[in-house]
């Protein structure tokens, strides 16, 4: 068997869950080939997709959700004979609304011929709005990785798909879809403080929407952004503004490595005491901890 995973990850934390998958798909003896999306082209011609039994799509999601990017490259897939299609997606909320964001993505696989029998939903920490806790990260991190190894094991028996977006999902997911246009007109707001950047090219060198440039000391903003965060959270002098949603941006990368190797921070924020607003994260997690 032999497995092929996609990822379009923003800051990350979708490639590092999809990771995860992929280390289990190994110690299976399943060889998997794990692949960034940046440039649809680049997968388009490197890949030989009728060579694998399993295919996993992964992606961020945003405003209830896939990116444009990942329905684009369903859409310019080869036809398929059936092959089977997981989808992963993360975000950092556990409700509902996030449900059927993948129902483009699904329909235009199926559309080609791939078998999408099902899809998961990890969560991982903000990279928008505010920037969680270490306490919380951490228990994040940890479930993720045991809700990976339990969703490659199920992947390697599933042949019937169980997928079903209710219409009411479906519904806020296109409604939200202007986010799409929002990111790109929001994208031409976004600047670099002039006092703070040191023209280091980072930020544009890594936008997958080849949304930014530096000339002659100066960062300039396009219309193709996505609002994925991969620059303002890669950014080493936190020199960049967002745009009208500057007031929301998590700057700088959350450290795991520090979080988990720190035994002095808990990894158990959400529990039967929580109260306020992460009291309604206490279902999607007692699936793992007991209360």
């Amino acid at each position: 068997m032999k497995a092929i995973i996609i990822t379009f990850s923003g800051t990350g934390n979708t490639y590092i869950t999809n990771t995860c998958i992929a280390e289990t798909l190994n110690q299976k003896d399943v060889k998997t080939d794990h692949f960034r999306l940046e440039k649809i082209d680049d997968i388009l011609d490197t890949i030989h997709f009728e060579e694998y039994n399993l295919i996993i799509i992964g992606y961020p999601i945003h405003a209830f959700n896939a990116p444009q990017n990942v329905v684009e490259l369903a859409k310019k897939l080869p036809k398929a004979t059936g092959q089977r299609v997981y989808i992963t997606k993360t975000s950092g909320e556990p409700f509902w609304f996030n449900d059927a964001s993948s129902y483009l993505l699904y329909k235009h696989l199926s559309k080609k011929g791939y078998n999408v029998i099902s899809e998961k939903h990890f969560l991982m920490p903000y990279n928008i709005m505010f920037r969680y806790k270490d306490a919380l990260v951490k228990q994040m991190y940890r479930v993720m990785q045991k809700m990976a190894v339990n969703f490659t094991e199920k992947m390697l028996t599933e042949n019937t798909s169980t997928i079903h977006y209710s219409l009411a999902g479906r519904g806020i997911s296109f409604l939200f879809r202007i986010q799409w246009l929002g990111a790109r007109l929001n994208g031409l707001l976004y600047s670099a403080n002039q006092k703070k950047c040191t023209f280091c090219k980072i930020c544009a060198k890594n936008c997958p929407a080849n949304n930014i440039e530096v000339h002659n000391s100066k960062v300039q903003f396009h219309s193709h952004c996505m609002m994925c965060m991969r620059c303002v959270q890669n950014c080493p002098t936190e020199a960049i503004s967002i745009g009208i949603l500057r007031f929301w941006a998590v700057k700088g990368k959350y450290d795991f490595k520090r979080i988990l190797s720190d035994t002095s921070i808990k990894g158990n924020y959400i529990n039967k005491n929580t109260k306020g607003y992460f009291k309604l994260f206490r279902k999607y997690y007692s699936k793992f901890y007991e209360y």
